[in-house]
């Protein structure tokens, strides 16, 4: 299959390494402060290991967000919307999931996130993958292909870059690890480089 100009294909994922090389990403609470961010703006997913984690972390989380639950008492955000997967329900007021919580300077944050850092845990192995991944998104139509949101420029932690950049923005670099793992991470900053010197063919099959 040939592939459009920039794309490779990685462990049987095709990358959109132009619209990956061009966004530059970093999650800064502060952003959050007068401007959309994620947590209030999708409609979050779970499988069944994602809702795992997700439970096991309540506890903690409930610290931060008390929606979740309060004096040992926890609320069900979980709908299921098909076999195999739940939708996390949202806060009445803004939209926003039942794990996010703004603190009082109004900095958006993840209960997860911050359950799991307060318990030295890695919060990108614990919060669910979808939102790991963002602002990364994978489309699946016969091919699955990882490219970015359509929606991501409309957010205040997300810029294009200038320029003709040589590599991934390292946030980006990161999201990609965190997903599929540190040996397609060097596998696509390789082919990366060898686009840069024109010597990647149409088709990176590793």
């Amino acid at each position: 299959m040939q592939l459009p100009e920039g794309f490779v294909e990685i462990d049987g994922v095709v990358v959109d390494v132009p619209a990956l090389m061009k966004l530059k990403h970093y999650c800064d609470p502060n952003l959050c402060k007068n401007g959309r961010y994620c947590c209030a703006q999708y409609e979050i997913t779970l499988d069944k290991a994602d809702m795992k984690r997700a439970i096991g972390l309540m506890p903690e989380a409930a610290k931060f967000a008390p929606e979740v639950g309060e004096d040992g008492e926890f609320e069900n955000p979980f709908d299921k919307v098909e076999p195999g997967r739940w939708s996390m329900d949202c806060h009445e007021d803004s939209g926003a999931c039942a794990f996010s919580f703004r603190d009082k300077q109004g900095c958006g944050w993840c209960s997860l996130h911050a359950a799991a850092l307060a318990n030295d845990l890695d919060p990108y192995a614990e919060k669910p993958e979808v939102c790991t991944m963002w602002p990364l998104a994978i489309t699946e139509s016969g091919q699955k292909v990882l490219s970015i949101q359509d929606d991501v420029y409309s957010f205040p932690c997300a810029w294009k870059r200038r320029g003709k950049p040589k590599g991934l923005y390292p946030d980006i670099a990161d999201n990609v690890e965190a997903i599929f793992g540190k040996a397609f991470r060097e596998k696509l900053e390789a082919a990366i480089a060898r686009l840069q010197d024109g010597t990647e063919p149409e088709a990176a099959k590793k």
